[in-house]
């Protein structure tokens, strides 16, 4: 049986080369050099209120552009350190969600973050009213992810159905459906519930689709497929496509 000859070096699909070292301009950069990239959820809130609600939290003494990039996050283009240092030394929310902010970088594309961290707002139904208070709650949720803060409904005891506490989740992980609590008196299974969930796709373990719409896995089983009917091995397998590098984005340093 003839082994079909892989060609090791050419790329399956050619794409013209463009040089811009060359043509190296520090001005590019330099505009942006005080920049910070933003990240919410905006499907469930406007980028216009967005935009009014956190500068009139931040109150900066500069000027302040917000602009859209698509897949949740956004450029905050600054004129000023003291501006910049402001924003980055904060913890800002708009309803019910805490703005996670990084430094600006080279050729920044959201398709290539791997953003798997949801704000979410998780129910204890039938949880004991004696259990109701922040550091108790946030004991509890941090069994699940990192306790953001607990509804003041909850702390004013206005409704007793259920426990109410947000909490910054990694979906990538398992997340629990039930808790064992051990208390002074017995121990008890506490139910979990989790409530509005955004897309996830397990498959790209980032937020913003779900598996159905995976754009990048129905790409490699057609891929599969016509290899399948050609009688070619895998690209993949020999390093003749391009890597897609998925990068965590993650809340930058207050001292960078």
């Amino acid at each position: 049986m003839e082994v079909p000859e892989i060609n090791m070096v050419t790329p399956v699909e050619e794409s013209p080369s463009i040089d811009l070292i060359n043509n190296f301009s520090e001005d590019r950069y330099d505009v942006w050099k005080l920049s910070l990239i933003g990240r919410l959820d905006f499907l469930r809130i406007k980028f216009v209120d967005v935009v009014t609600s956190l500068k009139n939290q931040w109150k900066l003494t500069g000027k302040c552009k917000m602009i859209p990039l698509g897949k949740g996050f956004f450029t905050i283009k600054l004129e000023n350190m003291e501006d910049r240092n402001t924003i980055k030394a904060g913890k800002w929310e708009v309803l019910d969600q805490v703005l996670r902010i990084r430094n600006l970088m080279p050729n920044f594309r959201p398709e290539n973050q791997r953003t798997s961290l949801a704000m979410v707002w998780v129910h204890y139904p039938g949880l004991s009213l004696e259990y109701w208070d922040e550091k108790t709650l946030f004991t509890i949720s941090s069994a699940i992810g990192t306790p953001v803060k607990v509804d003041e409904v909850i702390l004013n005891y206005e409704n007793g159905l259920y426990a109410r506490v947000l909490v910054e989740i990694d979906l990538e992980k398992k997340i629990p459906h039930k808790l064992w609590i051990k208390t002074k008196y017995r121990g008890f299974m506490q139910s979990v519930l989790l409530t509005k969930l955004p897309k996830f796709c397990p498959n790209c373990q980032i937020i913003g689709h779900t598996q159905p719409e995976c754009i990048a896995k129905k790409n490699s089983n057609q891929e599969a497929t016509e290899n399948q009917k050609a009688g070619r091995m895998p690209t993949s397998n020999f390093n003749v496509t391009p890597i897609k590098i998925m990068e965590k984005f993650d809340i930058c340093e207050t001292h960078q």
